[in-house]
């Protein structure tokens, strides 16, 4: 479908009766590769999240929602943030940030200081997550305000130009930083964080940034320019397309992403627009294609803010329950079917909240928009939100597009239900999420008939993961005291998380012989509910035993972490308390356990040796490794 009838499909139907029924015929046979017909698939281009002050990524609370990313490989990928060249004064959100040029480069002539910058970067890095660095706020050496442009941007060049010969030089990040997004600015097209002309005087930015990076020599991505995107509203598409036209006309000006926020309501009120989100990514990429498409083939279009709604901090309780990652995944497989749509001029669509303020939370399920809430007074004592289980989605989906063979007419763009068809060498996965395009619209269960044809693998191992009201939800499973803001007992904190990770609608199956290669059944999706059929070869393969991170007390719980298993066929961990040394026949930790982390919660005093396992889709089992000895004290 060209670009053009596929908004006019996606208006045309916006307020259509939702669907109750469909019949989808999909094939594993992978139908392309890079030079194929729709392009790669890439998880990496949905698991960012962002988090407002680079100051927070080193703090207590933060670490432990770091740490709970990090337990689950490929799944998170990068974390975008502000202040790498003011730090030294947290702030958590911009109206409680007093732009005050942080401790970098207090006057010209003093050294410039990046090492809480730096300090952030390693918590990022150590955990194999890569940083998305805003270039944002002057330190007081360079402007009189964190927000306004100074007269002269000699300073800013010299600035830049430091901070990557910096990082260039440092051995923890030198070889990495050439994969790393740079940022010029955050929402230069009005207040509060650019208190100048949009055009020209962040244009006069933009350029100078670009200078500095070309003048240092170091190999980075650079791009811009973050604005507020109203899709729709004239306002938005003039400076969207501005900015592509200075880049058009300065064609020595570095650019190799394009980026904007798009969100799904830009008031604190109202329900979300899916579409306000979708449109402007496909306005912007054709205000690049009319411009100049030899300047802009081959970018990516980044919306880097894609939230539910704007307000970070206003609580919004669909942040809390299923219709957050319900959201995301729309998104993702949305944003996908664009890079396919684009792939004649090479264009690459991205998709990201800024989901990881962990600082904001102050209670139980209280609405502002994170991964995780909060179980106790400790802010370090986390549970995790549905919306967490869209990422560990990610990490099922294949680097390849299957076929669908029929029904393509039941979905996106002719309906709310979203799908996704994946394959790999090593595995096959299929997404089904419904999500209502205008929110005008009411949802309906949807029954699917559904079948898989051309699978190689004489057996198969099916795993059915679910997100939805009931399945991989904290919510769901908190009393309405815990989410009302009230913090969970021992018992009700231990039950939350059994619910909260990614889970099955019914045990894996492994070993199935499947007859020609066909798999095919019949389910009913519910609204907002994420579906994702996850299918890979039966084979005799042992996962790696796990290493052991961390077994230590910590809020009256302890927290047991070790090494992820990566295998493509590994499916979950198995933690046990050995009781004289050996396991007892349940595990302490629900299956599956996906994540390489799991928090005992509340165990009665005394000394306690765990012990953990890795299981593989086809049901064989690493060795148990046992931790070291850990002695819980009196609450």
């Amino acid at each position: 479908m060209a670009i053009a009838a596929l908004r006019r499909a996606t208006k045309a139907t916006a307020q259509a009766s939702p669907i109750v029924s469909a019949t989808i015929i999909d094939s594993a046979r992978p139908n392309d590769t890079d030079a194929g017909p729709q392009g790669s698939v890439r998880a990496g281009e949905f698991n960012m999240v962002g988090q407002y002050d680079v100051d927070w990524l080193t703090q207590p609370a933060l670490a432990r929602l770091l740490d709970n990313m990090a337990a689950s490989p490929m799944a998170f990928g990068s974390v975008r943030f502000f202040h790498a060249l003011d730090s030294g004064t947290r702030a958590s959100t911009i109206d409680d940030d007093p732009l005050d040029g942080g401790i970098v480069w207090p006057d010209v002539g003093s050294p410039m200081n990046f090492s809480r910058t730096f300090d952030a970067l390693a918590a990022l890095t150590a955990r194999g997550l890569a940083p998305f660095i805003v270039l944002n706020f002057f330190p007081k050496a360079v402007a009189g305000h964190a927000a306004t442009p100074p007269a002269s941007l000699e300073n800013w060049k010299l600035l830049v130009r430091r901070f990557l010969d910096e990082l260039a030089g440092d051995t923890r990040f030198a070889a990495a930083m050439r994969d790393w997004r740079f940022e010029v600015w955050n929402e230069p097209n009005g207040a509060p964080f650019w208190r100048a002309r949009y055009n020209p005087r962040y244009f006069d930015l933009y350029r100078a940034t670009s200078e500095a990076v070309l003048g240092a020599g170091h190999p980075i991505r650079l791009g811009g320019p973050a604005i507020v995107y109203r899709s729709g509203t004239a306002a938005a598409r003039r400076d969207m397309e501005d900015f592509l036209k200075f880049l058009s006309a300065e064609r020595g000006v570095k650019c190799d992403f394009i980026s904007l926020h798009a969100k799904g309501n830009w008031t604190s009120k109202g329900e979300p627009e899916f579409s306000n989100a979708f449109e402007a990514a496909i306005e912007t990429a054709e205000l690049a294609l009319a411009i100049d498409p030899a300047r802009f083939a081959g970018l990516e279009i980044i919306n880097n803010e894609a939230d539910m709604r704007v307000g970070f901090n206003v609580p919004f309780q669909a942040r809390m329950d299923e219709r957050f990652a319900a959201w995301m995944c729309t998104l993702m497989i949305a944003y996908n079917g664009l890079s396919s749509r684009f792939r004649a001029h090479g264009l690459r669509f991205v998709a990201a909240s800024d989901n990881a303020n962990q600082q904001l939370v102050q209670t139980s399920f209280d609405g502002r928009r994170s991964l995780c809430t909060r179980a106790s007074e400790s802010a370090r004592d986390l549970l995790k939100l549905p919306v967490f289980n869209f990422y560990e989605i990610l990490r099922l989906l294949g680097d390849r597009h299957g076929t669908v063979v029929a029904g393509g007419e039941s979905f996106f763009p002719n309906s709310e239900l979203f799908h996704l068809i994946t394959a790999a060498d090593t595995h096959i996965c299929s997404v089904f999420c419904i999500y209502p395009r205008a929110s005008t619209d009411t949802p309906r269960a949807c029954t699917l008939n559904y079948a898989l044809t051309d699978i190689t693998w004489q057996r198969v191992n099916i795993a059915r993961f679910r997100v939805d009201s009931t399945h991989s939800n904290a919510s769901t499973a908190a009393s309405d005291e815990a989410r009302r803001g009230q913090f969970p007992g021992a018992a009700e904190a231990r039950r939350i998380r059994f619910a909260q990770e990614l889970a099955v609608s019914a045990p894996i199956q492994s070993g199935v012989a499947l007859a020609n290669g066909k798999f095919e059944e019949s389910v009913t999706i519910d609204p907002y509910a994420i579906t994702a059929y996850w299918i890979t070869p039966h084979i005799p393969d042992r996962p790696a035993d796990p290493t052991w991170i961390e077994a230590s007390a910590e809020d009256g719980n302890v927290i047991l972490r070790w090494r992820p298993n990566t295998e493509p066929y590994f499916y979950s961990y198995e933690v046990y308390v050995l009781v004289a040394g050996t396991p007892p026949e349940m595990p302490l930790s629900p299956m599956p356990l996906r994540s390489a982390m799991w928090v005992d919660t509340a165990p009665p005093p005394g000394t306690r040796t765990y012990a953990v396992r890795a299981l593989s889709a086809s049901s064989i089992r690493s060795n148990l490794v046992k931790s070291s000895p850990v002695t819980i004290g009196s609450r």
